[in-house]
């Protein structure tokens, strides 16, 4: 909510700020599930300036099989829309 308002009191949302306005890539993975309407809202007032909104939330074909699998899908997946090249796990051939 706070970046959404422009509120820079901290590191985090003053980085996120500075990150918006030199237009540059910045994640947002909200973890709260689920989303309420006053989240929802924030989420598409940040989509419309440029944020990538990712929740960590795995796809049906990760076949994780333990939590560390879990997280290189997740973290691959958030390299993966920064431009970050990664191995962390092994992509969807369909």
């Amino acid at each position: 909510a706070k970046i959404a308002c422009g509120i820079s009191d901290n590191l985090v949302t003053r980085a996120a700020a500075v990150a918006i306005k030199e237009q540059k890539k910045l994640l947002l993975a909200p973890r709260e599930l689920p989303f309420s309407a006053i989240a929802l809202e924030n989420m598409h007032k940040l989509a419309s300036l440029h944020v990538i909104i990712a929740p960590p939330i795995l796809g049906y074909y990760s076949e994780s099989s333990s939590i560390e699998d879990m997280e290189r899908f997740i973290i691959g997946k958030w390299y993966d829309v920064l431009g970050i090249t990664n191995e962390l796990y092994e992509r969807w051939k369909g």
